[in-house]
């Protein structure tokens, strides 16, 4: 039984440094797609942006830069369209009514 827990952290381990730390790409639906994790997503940027850097500092612009910059503008739809949701729906919500 303990062997198996740590082949399954293993093999997730090994999973997240070849997806992680070796990222030169990342995808258009990285916000989205797996796990929806703050702290984990924000370490998939991280490492995309660590990429990135290595790329401007080798004096390589293409085609990193244009996939830099749509994840931009993904980034601000996203975060347009979240303000919208809120705008929608005014009021918090102050407790769950599972009965009715």
């Amino acid at each position: 039984m303990l062997l198996n827990n740590f082949c399954e952290c293993e093999s997730e381990l090994l999973y997240f440094i070849t997806n992680i730390y070796i990222m030169k790409k990342l995808q258009i639906n990285w916000l989205t797609n797996g796990l929806i994790d703050f702290e984990y997503k924000k370490y998939m940027l991280l490492a995309y942006l660590k990429g990135v850097q290595e790329e401007f500092e080798s004096k390589k612009l293409y085609p990193v830069f244009s996939d830099l910059i749509m994840h931009y503008q993904n980034l601000m739809q996203v975060k347009a369209h979240k303000k919208l949701v809120y705008e929608q729906f005014p009021q918090r919500i102050s407790r769950a009514d599972f009965k009715n």
